[in-house]
C-alpha cells in the first residue's frame, strides 16, 4: 500500500512478517525535478548577490503583455469561429475531416496563449543591485552574466504613445568599450524611474572616479 506524507509517497512491503517502511525514490526525483524547474523559472537561483550586496529593482515585464496576448487570442478565435460557421455552408474537407471540425480542435490551444505569455513574463526577470544590473530572459536560464553599474556610460527609455498611457516602455543601457545597447529591460512599468535610479547610479561612479583623482 502507499500512504502520502508531505509530497512523498511512502511504501510499506511485507517482510518477515512484518511492514517495513521506504520511500518511494521515482516519485522523489520527480518531485524534485519539478521544483527545480519552478525554482529556476520564477526564482531568484539564478542571482549572484556579493556581501551586503542589496537588490534595489526588481520587475519583470509589464501585465499589459498579457493583455496583448489575450487580445490577440479573442481575435483569433473570432477568425477560427468564422472559417467554422462558413464551413457549414461550403463543407470543405481536410482529408477525411471536415475544415470546421479541424477548425473548432484549434480553439483551445489559442485560448491557452495567454498562460504561456504570462508563464514568460514571471520567468523574465530585471534586477538591479547595488553593483550590477542582471537580465534574465530565457525562461529555464541559470548562468546569466550581469552588467557592472560603474561600467554603464549611458542610459535612455524608449516609450510609444501607449506605452506612455500605460506606464511602461524599454529600458536601453550602455557600458563602456562597446558603444552598443549591451542590456535591455523590455515593456517594464515605470521605465523613467527605472532610468532615473540607473542614472544615479552612474553618477555615483563618476564622483568616486573623481574623488580617487583628486
Amino acid at each position: 500500500m502507499i500512504v502520502r506524507l508531505s509530497d512523498l509517497y511512502i511504501c510499506y512491503r511485507f517482510k518477515s512478517g512484518t511492514y517495513e517502511a521506504f520511500p518511494d525514490e521515482s516519485r522523489t526525483q520527480r518531485i524534485t525535478l519539478v521544483n527545480s524547474i519552478i525554482s529556476t523559472m520564477f526564482g531568484n537561483e539564478w542571482l549572484e548577490l556579493g556581501h551586503d550586496e542589496k537588490k534595489r529593482v526588481h520587475t519583470h515585464p509589464s501585465k499589459w503583455v498579457i493583455f496583448k496576448s489575450v487580445f490577440a487570442s479573442l481575435l483569433m478565435v473570432g477568425l477560427l469561429i468564422g472559417i467554422a460557421v462558413q464551413d457549414f455552408a461550403t463543407e470543405t474537407q481536410i482529408g477525411t475531416l471536415q475544415l470546421r471540425t479541424v477548425v473548432l480542435s484549434v480553439i483551445p490551444v489559442v485560448l491557452l496563449l495567454p498562460a504561456g505569455a504570462q508563464i514568460r513574463r514571471l520567468s523574465t526577470h530585471y534586477v538591479i543591485t547595488d553593483n550590477n544590473i542582471w537580465a534574465k530572459e530565457k525562461i529555464f536560464a541559470r548562468d546569466v552574466d550581469p552588467t557592472v553599474r560603474s561600467r554603464v556610460q549611458g542610459v535612455s527609455y524608449s516609450q510609444s504613445y501607449l506605452d506612455r498611457l500605460l506606464n511602461k516602455g524599454d529600458v536601453r543601457i550602455e557600458t563602456a568599450g562597446t558603444g552598443e545597447v549591451d542590456t535591455v529591460f523590455r515593456e517594464v512599468p515605470n521605465p523613467g524611474g527605472i532610468t532615473t535610479l540607473i542614472r544615479e547610479g552612474i553618477q555615483e561612479a563618476d564622483e568616486a572616479h573623481t574623488a580617487r583623482e583628486v
